[in-house]
């Protein structure tokens, strides 16, 4: 059983927006039903966790980002916690037993594409850990104190994005040991790579993370396009 946790307990305040971010909308429809679209039209997602900030849990806003063609018995909607790893520790929870194979993806990733659903999934099956990321096209500097330390090596970045997909054991043994040991990662796979090899496969560059507004002429870019 494959199964999808969607990561959209934010309140927006990076975006200056009364609003959480995921709600806002993109053309005709909020950008969480974008996302919420993707995995719901995917044959190979079985089940489908929504997590969501505990003030929009009962909310129109929700429940306007849910496709009218979604199966009710295909998802489950919870409440997030204070920050993104506790967030995906709750959707975790609420999991099916038999599930296997976990993917986590951003609320707020509209455009990550059908196939690179599919095939973190297919990816998955044979290596228990995927990264979707894509290489660095800009030169990257390390800085401290206004100061350039060094430029690295481009070749070796790649920018991380979402689906990340995993065994659901060796995610739930990398959720577990953050918590006892108090760690914060900026991501899953951060959490998951000090105890499993985490392998990339290549996304694509329009599956961006709307997080300011900027990002939301972008979107409607990539939607006209």
């Amino acid at each position: 059983m494959n199964s999808a946790i969607i990561v959209a307990g934010g309140k927006g305040s990076r975006m200056n927006s009364s609003l959480p971010k995921q709600f806002l909308q993109l053309n005709d429809y909020p950008i969480l039903y974008y996302t919420l679209e993707k995995f719901f039209r995917n044959d190979y997602v079985d089940e489908i966790i929504i997590v969501i900030h505990e003030d929009y849990l009962d909310s129109e806003h929700l429940l306007n980002s849910i496709p009218p063609f979604a199966d009710r018995g295909k998802y489950k909607i919870v409440s997030g916690g204070s920050t993104r790893q506790e967030s995906v520790y709750k959707g975790f929870q609420n999991l099916a037993s038999k599930s296997e194979i976990v993917l986590v993806h951003d609320g707020v990733r509209p455009f990550v594409s059908p196939d690179i659903i599919s095939k973190n999934i297919r990816k998955c099956q044979e290596q228990n850990a995927i990264l979707t990321a894509y290489p660095a096209t800009n030169t990257l500097k390390t800085v401290q104190d206004g100061i350039v330390q060094s430029t690295l090596d481009r070749d070796k970045i790649w920018q991380a994005q979402t689906p990340q997909t995993f065994e659901k054991k060796l995610l739930q043994k990398g959720l577990e040991r953050a918590r006892a040991q108090n760690i914060t990662g900026t991501d899953e796979a951060s959490i998951v790579e000090k105890i499993s090899n985490v392998h990339i496969l290549k996304g694509n560059k329009d599956n961006i993370k709307i997080t300011h507004q900027e990002d939301l002429l972008i979107a409607k870019a990539i939607l006209k396009g």
